[in-house]
C-alpha cells in the first residue's frame, strides 16, 4: 500500500512538472509570436513613411523641373524677340527693343550657351548702333569680352565671334591690339570640327582681310601674304574676295613703285606686271604708266623688251634675278632729268574709318563686310578715284 501511494506521487509530480514545462513554451512561443508581429507591424509602418517621403521628393522634383522648362522657354522667347528687331523680320528693326530682350536673355544662367550668344548681340548692337540706340564703342568692348569669356568651353564659334567683333572695335584705335584678337581666331578656326566650321568660315578669310589691311601700313609683304592667304580661305564671300583682291593688286602696284625707286627693276617689272592684270581701272592705268616710265629710263641701258616678257611668262622673279643689277646705274636718273619727267608717289588707299561700324559680324547672319579702304583719295594714276 504504501508503495502504491509513492509510486502515485511520483507520477502526479512528473504529470505537474510535464504540464508546467509545456505551459512555459506555449508562454514563449506566443512571446516570440508576439514580438514578431510587432516588428512586422513597426517595419510596414516605416516603408510607408518612406515610399511616403519618396513620392514627395519625386513631386517636388518634378515641380523643379517644369519650373526650369518653364524658366528655360521664356529666356528663349526673349532672344527670339531681340534676334526679331535685330535682323528686322516680321517687325521693324530697332536696336533699342532689341537691346532690351537680349538683356534679359543675357542676365539669366540657366542656358549658358543661350547668355553668350546674347552677350554677343549686346555688342553686335552697340557696334553697329541706329537711330534708336547711338553707337557706343566702348559698350560693345565690354560685351564682346563678357561674351568670350561665357563662351569659353561652352561654344567654340562664338567665341570665335567675340575674338572677330574685338578686332573690328579696336582696329581703328589701336591697330596692335586689334590684330591680336585677330590672330587669335585664326587658330581656333582650324580647331573646328567640320560642322562648325561652316558656321563661321567667312570670318577667317575677313579676319585675314583685316590683318592685311593692319600690315599694310608698315609692312607690305606681309599685307600681300595676307591678302592672298585670304583669297585662298574656304567660304570666303564676293565681297571680301573683291575687297582682298583689290588690296592684293594695289599691293602689288605699290611694291612695283617702291622698288622701282630703290633701282630694282627688275623686280619692280616684276610686281608692276601682276597689278597690270587687276580688275580696278585706276591700279591698271597706275601700272601701265609707271612701266611707260620705266621702259623710258632703262630702255637704252637694257633690253627692256626681253625682262617684261620674261616676268609676264614666267610671272615669277626666277628670271627677273637672273637680269643684271641697277642699284649702281644712275643713268637712269639722268635720263628723267634729261626729259624733265619728275618721279612721283602716288598715294596709297586708306582703310575706311568711316564705315567700320557696318563691318560687324556678330548676329548670327553676320552681313558681309563693307568697303575697307578710302575711294575718295586720288587714285594711283593721279586722277580723282570714282567708288567702286
Amino acid at each position: 500500500m504504501k508503495f502504491y501511494i509513492l509510486i502515485t506521487a511520483l507520477l502526479t509530480c512528473f504529470t505537474t512538472n510535464m504540464l508546467s514545462m509545456e505551459s512555459k513554451t506555449h508562454a514563449a512561443a506566443a512571446q516570440q509570436t508576439e514580438t514578431k508581429v510587432l516588428a512586422a507591424a513597426q517595419a510596414g509602418a516605416g516603408s510607408a513613411a518612406d515610399s511616403s517621403s519618396h513620392h514627395a521628393q519625386v513631386a517636388l522634383d518634378q515641380q523643379a523641373q517644369q519650373a526650369h522648362q518653364d524658366e528655360l522657354k521664356k529666356v528663349r522667347g526673349e532672344y527670339a524677340l531681340g534676334q526679331k528687331y535685330f535682323e528686322g523680320t516680321s517687325v521693324a528693326k530697332n536696336f533699342k527693343i532689341a537691346a532690351g530682350h537680349f538683356q534679359v536673355a543675357a542676365e539669366q544662367i540657366i542656358d549658358r550657351g543661350l547668355k553668350a550668344e546674347a552677350l554677343n548681340q549686346l555688342g553686335s548692337i552697340y557696334h553697329c548702333g541706329d537711330r534708336y540706340l547711338p553707337q557706343n564703342n566702348a559698350q560693345a568692348i565690354k560685351y564682346f569680352k563678357q561674351a568670350l569669356i561665357a563662351a569659353h568651353l561652352i561654344d567654340p564659334t562664338i567665341e570665335i565671334r567675340a575674338l572677330f567683333n574685338l578686332g573690328l572695335c579696336y582696329k581703328k584705335r589701336n591697330p596692335l591690339t586689334a590684330q591680336g584678337y585677330f590672330e587669335q581666331a585664326l587658330p581656333a578656326f582650324k580647331a573646328l570640327s567640320t560642322y562648325l566650321k561652316i558656321q563661321v568660315q567667312h570670318l577667317e578669310a575677313h579676319a585675314l582681310l583685316e590683318l592685311g589691311i593692319i600690315h599694310y601700313n608698315y609692312n607690305l609683304n606681309e599685307a600681300r601674304n595676307y591678302f592672298e592667304k585670304a583669297l585662298k580661305a574656304p567660304g570666303i564671300t564676293a565681297e571680301i574676295k573683291h575687297h582682298a583682291q583689290h588690296n592684293s593688286d594695289f599691293v602689288y602696284y605699290k611694291l612695283g613703285v617702291d622698288l622701282y625707286n630703290h633701282q630694282d627693276i627688275t623686280a619692280a617689272i616684276h610686281h608692276l606686271v601682276i597689278a597690270q592684270q587687276s580688275t580696278t581701272q585706276r591700279i591698271r592705268d597706275g601700272a601701265i604708266k609707271k612701266m611707260a616710265e620705266i621702259r623710258g629710263d632703262y630702255q637704252r641701258l637694257y633690253d627692256f623688251r626681253a625682262v617684261h616678257t620674261a616676268c609676264v611668262a614666267t610671272n615669277s622673279l626666277v628670271v627677273a634675278e637672273s637680269m643684271p643689277a641697277m642699284e649702281h646705274q644712275p643713268v637712269a636718273e639722268k635720263a628723267s632729268a634729261a626729259r624733265g619727267t619728275k618721279r612721283t608717289e602716288h598715294p596709297v588707299i586708306e582703310v575706311d574709318d568711316d564705315n567700320e561700324d557696318e563691318n560687324e559680324t556678330g548676329s548670327t547672319k553676320e552681313p558681309a563686310a563693307k568697303r575697307t579702304r578710302k575711294e575718295d583719295e586720288k587714285d594711283v594714276s593721279g586722277k580723282d578715284a570714282k567708288k567702286n
